[in-house]
Formats: structure tokens, sequence, C-alpha cells
């Protein structure tokens, strides 16, 4: 059972790694963060697990909603 949960932990935080990574440019600066520190963090998270699944969890609730309130619903769009 413990196990599970590790692995939960590592793909919770890998997406969210993956998410960061994915993200543009614009939608960062629009959301007023800073991206080396988010993916830097989220990547140190990996080593220390329970550090990642708290930055992941940060991300996931205080980043996330800033990037799709600045940048629309889509955040994956070109922009013109």
């Amino acid at each position: 059972m413990l196990t599970a949960l590790v692995v939960v932990c590592y793909l919770i935080t890998i997406a969210a790694v993956i998410d960061a990574v994915r993200r543009p440019s614009y939608a960062w600066v629009e959301a007023d963060r800073n991206r080396a520190y988010w993916v830097s963090g989220l990547v140190f998270g990996l080593l220390f697990l329970p550090v990642g699944i708290l930055l992941a969890i940060a991300y996931a609730v205080g980043v996330l909603p800033r990037m799709t309130e600045s940048t629309g619903s889509d955040a994956f769009r070109r922009r013109p």
C-alpha cells in the first residue's frame, strides 16, 4: 500500500513538472509567476518526495488558476 502511495506521489509531481515545462512563457508572465523557480522546485521535489508533493499541490492550487484566468481557458494556444 505504501509503495502505491509513493508511486502516485511521484506521478503527480511528474505531471506537474510536465505541465510547468509545457506552459508558454507569456502565460507565466501574465500570471506574474517565475517559471524557473517552479520548474526547478518541482524537479528538486522529485528527489525529495515530501517536498515534491507539497510543491505540486501548491502549483495546482496557486499557479494554475492564475494562469488560466490570465490566459483564458486554453493556455497552450499560440499568440498571433
